[in-house]
């Protein structure tokens, strides 16, 4: 491979599997793992041998910076998630490290609820706990749900400094998908969906709140320190991208 990148006059990056994803480093060779945490989560939940189930996209009336703040700020969750609220309550939310390239944290108990489908699916035998909802952001544009019988991942792409579109895809277990009655399976996809719709309908209005002047950026509340992690790696970024 090295001799075909200088044949061709090819820049060498470097890139990590994580799982059923690939990573690439546009800032060149990698000296050490961006996601080693990650990587552990996903050999513990088998995340190679996820299947594709669903897939959507979404055009989003918003910086993809917002999206991710969102996604990172979980308080919001009782007003703007009426069937995700009673299975992950805010004191059911726990700190996972920050390690690398990748925010963390996860819901333990999901507790059952009749407003979605999470405690239905047939559970697998992972390393996973099955009773835990994890919520991940690696760095810079991608955020997702994990649990042994799935994944639901979400890609953001910048198109203007006010509009984002999402590419979002729900994988699921073998096990999980061949085991569970279809129309829980498609009452997941439905759950997520509606999900993602209100997180947009909300971070549309943060847009529109950013072109206030009164701004300020310091750590409020103990769950501001994700969002802040969030901006630092961000920073740090812009601060390299002259190497790119």
């Amino acid at each position: 491979m090295h001799e075909v990148c200088e044949d061709l006059n090819l820049k060498r990056y470097g890139s990590q599997a994580v799982g059923n994803l690939q990573f690439v480093n546009l800032g060149g060779e990698l000296d050490t793992p961006l996601l080693p945490a990650f990587d552990t989560h996903a050999k513990q939940g088998r995340f190679s041998e996820l299947q594709a189930y669903t897939s959507k996209s979404y055009d989003v009336r918003a910086n993809w910076k917002h999206i991710i703040e969102n996604f990172l700020d979980y308080l919001h969750v009782p007003a703007i998630h009426p069937s995700l609220a009673p299975s992950s309550r805010v004191d059911d939310h726990h700190p996972s490290p920050c390690i690398g390239q990748h925010i963390a944290f996860h819901t333990n108990p999901i507790r059952p609820s009749k407003k979605n489908p999470l405690c239905e699916l047939h559970v697998p035998s992972t390393l996973l706990c099955e009773e835990t909802l994890f919520f991940h952001v690696l760095f810079p544009n991608c955020f997702l749900f994990t649990h042994p019988t799935h994944m639901f991942v979400v890609f953001i792409d910048p198109v203007s400094p006010d509009r984002s579109t999402e590419r979002s895809y729900l994988l699921l277990n073998k096990q999980t998908m061949e085991k569970t009655p279809y129309p829980v399976l498609q009452g997941l996809a439905n759950f997520y969906d509606d999900v993602n719709e209100e997180d947009i309908r909300i971070v549309e209005q943060c847009q529109e709140g950013s072109y206030g002047e009164e701004r300020h950026n310091r750590v409020l509340l103990p769950v501001d320190k994700y969002l802040y992690a969030f901006q630092e790696m961000y920073r740090d970024a812009m601060a390299h991208s002259h190497d790119l």
